[in-house]
């Protein structure tokens, strides 16, 4: 609230604007400028680039909630928060972003708060040659959709803070929207992109187990989208639902997304492991497994993620596409993974190393042979698989791997 009425500008500042008249600041504008006025020729840009680059002290609030504002604000550097307090809203804006360009279109109040956080340099273009330009060159509708698209990710978890501009504008350029109808169970094939509900809901369960109920602003599917590990879960919407779906290769990069997905992903994973591995429905990760070679352990723990999205796809996959990519997936890792292995024992002379790669490629043979089997259009039961996992991977990992591991354990190696 105190920061909605101006109450937190630092001793010795006020909200008086500086003007400065960085050449590098009107290049840096002229090509974000660029990017949200895709096809506006040069001239027109030039046009608005003829206006006051301006510093804006921390604290000071550049427009308010329900005022319309008279100037465009192009943000050149630093951050800027948007608030709404009564819908518990906070977002931060960084450079590239365009701050009252859709009130300036329609005439309509500003629906948020924009406060300096930091100190903020920016390109005031007066709000009536702004709109002249956009409706000369036809942009009305999609940066009123752009802008509609972005106040909606500003709202969800993910996105409510440190994206970059140009990110999140790469994002609403390749974002899609799609509907599913109520009791549609969502196909693999729209899990691996990321998935926000702009409405609906959406139920995610496991085996006989609702884990959780997804709402407005919730999301799904960054299993595959960001960490290329096949979704364990039956994702079923309870409602005609409507998703903004987002390619995983524009987040895998942005660092606070990726440890905010992370971090939830995280989470569900421990939750499903408790809830299901007692009743034998998923192969759990016990202590007794450990080689004592954190990063070996990861993978480990990974190769039983993917081993348990198979047995999950098994029960409910009627298709069998996901199932197929599932499995596809466990022979891509267990490369990987061999690989990483065979490297460390190489580069630790581990005398048992000739032995293990002959075991590795038996266990690769015997993983791409069972695959070969069903992209022939055989499918193993839920209960074959999990002897042939347990026997294959498991057995793998108590005998030969911990026989590496106390040897590197014996040089420091953890």
């Amino acid at each position: 609230g105190e920061k909605e009425i101006g109450s937190s500008a630092a001793f010795g500042t006020s909200d008086v604007l500086i003007e400065g008249q960085s050449e590098g600041a009107r290049r840096f504008a002229y090509s974000l400028l660029e990017k949200h006025l895709f096809g506006v020729p040069v001239h027109h840009l030039r046009t608005l680039l003829n206006h006051s680059v301006v510093d804006i002290n921390p604290g000071a609030i550049f427009l308010k909630e329900g005022e319309i504002p008279s100037e465009v604000t192009l943000v050149l550097s630093g951050i800027v928060e948007k608030l709404r307090t009564r819908d518990d809203i906070y977002a931060t804006l960084s450079a590239g972003a365009l701050i009252g360009g859709i009130s300036a279109l329609i005439g309509k109040a500003s629906s948020h708060t924009y406060r300096a956080a930091s100190f903020v340099q920016a390109l005031r273009v007066p709000i009536g040659l702004f709109a002249e330009i956009v409706r000369r060159n036809g942009l009305f509708e999609r940066m009123q959709s752009s802008v509609d698209l972005r106040g909606f990710l500003e709202t969800t978890s993910v996105f409510a803070e440190g994206i970059p501009a140009v990110t999140m504008h790469q994002m609403i350029e390749s974002a899609r929207t799609h509907r599913f109808e109520a009791g549609t169970v969502i196909p693999s094939e729209d899990l691996d992109t990321l998935n926000l509900i702009r409405s609906g809901r959406v139920e995610r369960s496991a085996g006989d187990e609702v884990l959780d109920i997804l709402e407005r602003r919730g999301h799904f599917g960054e299993e595959e989208a960001i960490f290329q590990v096949p979704c364990q879960f039956r994702l079923t919407a309870l409602e005609a639902t409507e998703v903004v779906q987002i390619p995983g290769s524009l987040l895998a990069d942005v660092p606070i997304v990726r440890w905010k997905l992370f971090e939830s992903y995280q989470r569900r994973t421990k939750l499903i492991a408790h809830m299901l591995s007692a009743k034998g429905s998923f192969i759990s990760w016990r202590d007794t497994f450990s080689v004592r070679i954190a990063h070996m352990d990861m993978h480990h723990k990974r190769l039983i993620e993917i081993g348990n999205a198979v047995l999950e796809h098994l029960r409910t996959d009627k298709r069998g596409v996901a199932t197929i990519r599932a499995l596809d997936a466990l022979a891509d890792y267990v490369h990987y993974h061999f690989d990483a292995e065979e490297e460390l024992m190489d580069l630790y002379s581990y005398p048992g190393s000739g032995e293990h790669k002959e075991r590795h490629r038996e266990l690769t043979l015997q993983a791409h042979n069972y695959l070969k089997l069903v992209h022939t259009g055989e499918r193993p039961s839920e209960e074959e698989f999990r002897h042939f996992f347990e026997s294959w991977l498991i057995h793998h990992i108590l005998g030969e791997d911990k026989s590496y591991g106390a040897y590197l354990n014996a040089r420091g190696v953890y």
